[in-house]
């Protein structure tokens, strides 16, 4: 016993929580309340690194690739939805229409009807209200053009595209999908 008092006070024995270090730990049952986390040591949560892309980020996908495809009553998927009438679209001038929380400008050239995001890219304003001259509609605000086929601007055509949607009409209805690919050029 007094050999064993004598090994405690040595100074190289130091004490870990409420025994001694060597000493066998209490057991657990009863005894001690278990930690609320279970993650022993390991990391809980990583940030994601400044290199990673943008695009990468769930928080930075475009909206029309992170809402769900509406189903009709008997859980089909219905791509298309149905938006104006073909009566309502005006020519020489574009048509505002607000879908799933996505502002979109219908524009018609000629035959054809070309739907895309209602918004410039240079002062967020609405395209739909700007000058449809062919297939070139021009911002009220600032004068920028953007070509309504392809969603480039006429004179740079390798920028960054408004997104554009997939349109078609059926019984004098024009019906865009959201859930299309991006069009190509």
């Amino acid at each position: 016993m007094l050999l064993n008092d004598a090994r405690r006070e040595s100074p190289r024995r130091k004490r870990v929580g409420d025994r001694w270090r060597g000493e066998p730990r209490p057991s657990r049952r009863g005894k001690r309340k278990r930690r609320a986390t279970k993650s022993r040591g390991r990391v809980k949560h990583v940030k994601a690194h400044p290199l990673v892309p943008l695009a990468e980020k769930r928080e930075n996908l475009p909206l029309n690739r992170t809402k769900p495809v509406p189903r009709d009553r008997h859980g089909v998927h219905l791509a298309y939805q149905r938006v104006a009438k073909l009566a309502e679209l005006p020519q020489g001038r574009g048509l505002c229409i607000k879908l799933d929380g996505i502002e979109i400008g219908l524009f018609q050239v000629g035959e054809r009807i070309y739907a895309m995001e209602n918004r410039c890219p240079h002062a967020d304003d609405p395209l739909s209200e700007g000058v449809l001259d062919g297939p070139i509609v021009t911002c009220r605000a600032h004068g920028w053009q953007f070509d309504v086929r392809t969603g480039f601007r006429p004179e740079d055509a390798d920028g960054f595209p408004i997104p554009r949607f997939s349109v078609r009409v059926r019984n004098g209805g024009i019906e865009v999908d959201l859930q299309s690919e991006p069009l190509p050029r």
